[in-house]
């Protein structure tokens, strides 16, 4: 592993200090809170539209392009109804065909245009610069011409489908870290999950070091507080992550301690492990979103802990929608009386909160998702969970 990771992160001393990174932005894209964030109103939310330009000595390189000049020009013939839900605000001077220009690159000088995917508010650059060879994967190249119905809205097939446009396609992991030029300055990274063909760019710059550029795999910061703060002994973390795969939204959360844990705290996760494994065995066709809820309950009044409860114990989870997969009828709540049935797909996540004046301080939560069987339910989370596995040491 360590010589993976010392050719991934070459030492920026051997790089030409030529090179340069600049953020534009091109205009911003208006919607609202529940369009970005699961189930939270109907509040505006605005959106930036960044896109870069890296000048190298071997010519000059775009990471996406922002929005195509036609968001500006007509935003309705080219977006149709998607700005119901999105609407773009951009000025045509926010062009990256022109805004290059004021960095002093020509668009003849650019050589490549990196595409992290082909969504519509990426794809600005796509055919707009004569020398550029445009870098995608062939599995987002090829998603884009036939969508799922539910990702159909997000591609333009005007903005990529072009004459005379160079492609340069790459294969997932069978070319993975693929070095632009050789000199570690620019590699990309699939990952997909936004997009079944969605790739990264790790950029190395003389002065700053390593930045990753994540497209859209990462688009908002709400699990990513910035924090100088060292990991400690005796930290407890949460692992969690939510993709969007091949548009089905899924997730993932384990209870994390760093070093060792006490044992104030390993008594409260240790029942919240007794209250999954109880879920899970509750998840079964037939049985009632309301009673699953009530047996788990009443598992936490034993244990002296409902009052630490933390939301519900699971919902539904499917493809993307303005709930994101979740539906309103298909809760484990005191409320919900659905009967679960074969071809549904929940997750069972209990959670706890101790305050933070009281030993064993923290939230513990894991979460699996399961597809409900004629004769029961799958696990389909492999990722273990417990103190036997996650205590990083």
């Amino acid at each position: 592993m360590k010589e993976k990771e010392k050719d991934i992160f070459e030492q920026t001393t051997k790089f030409n200090t030529g090179i340069k990174l600049y953020m534009f932005q091109t205009g911003s894209i208006k919607t609202k809170l529940k369009h970005i964030k699961m189930n939270q109103g109907e509040e505006p939310y605005e959106i930036p539209v960044p896109w870069f330009l890296i000048k190298h000595p071997e010519g000059d390189v775009i990471i996406d392009g922002g929005m195509p000049i036609e968001a500006a020009l007509d935003k309705h013939k080219h977006w149709g109804d998607v700005i119901e839900a999105y609407d773009p605000v951009m000025k045509v001077s926010e062009w990256c065909r022109d805004m290059v220009k004021t960095v002093n690159t020509n668009p003849e000088d650019v050589k490549y245009v990196i595409q992290t995917h082909l969504h519509l508010d990426h794809s600005g650059a796509i055919g707009h610069f004569p020398n550029a060879t445009h870098i995608t994967q062939k599995l987002e190249y090829d998603y884009a011409y036939n969508p799922d119905w539910f990702s159909q809205p997000a591609y333009v097939k005007a903005d990529f489908d072009k004459p005379n446009i160079r492609w340069k396609f790459l294969q997932g992991r069978k070319t993975d870290f693929y070095d632009v030029y050789g000199d570690g300055v620019m590699k990309i990274i699939f990952t997909p999950g936004h997009t079944p063909g969605h790739q990264s760019v790790l950029v190395n710059l003389p002065k700053t070091g390593h930045m990753l550029f994540t497209g859209d795999a990462c688009y908002t910061g709400d699990h990513n507080p910035v924090t100088a703060r060292i990991l400690q002994h005796g930290d407890i973390l949460s692992l969690n992550a939510f993709p969007m795969i091949s548009g089905y939204y899924t997730a993932l959360e384990r209870t994390l301690f760093v070093g060792e844990v006490d044992e104030k705290s390993l008594g409260y996760w240790r029942s919240n492990i007794e209250a999954h494994e109880l879920g899970i065995s509750l998840i079964q066709p037939g049985k009632s979103c309301s009673e699953i809820t009530k047996e788990l309950n009443r598992f936490f009044i034993d244990k002296n802990l409902l009052q630490y409860r933390s939301f519900g114990y699971g919902h539904s989870f499917g493809v993307l929608s303005h709930y994101y997969g979740r539906e309103a009828g298909l809760e484990l709540r005191e409320d919900i009386d659905t009967e679960l049935k074969p071809g549904m797909v929940v997750s069972m996540e209990p959670m706890i909160t101790i305050p933070s004046d009281q030993e064993g301080a923290g939230g513990y939560r894991e979460h699996d998702i399961l597809v409900i069987k004629e004769n029961g339910a799958e696990n389909i989370t492999k990722y273990p969970y417990g103190p036997d596995f996650n205590i990083i040491k």
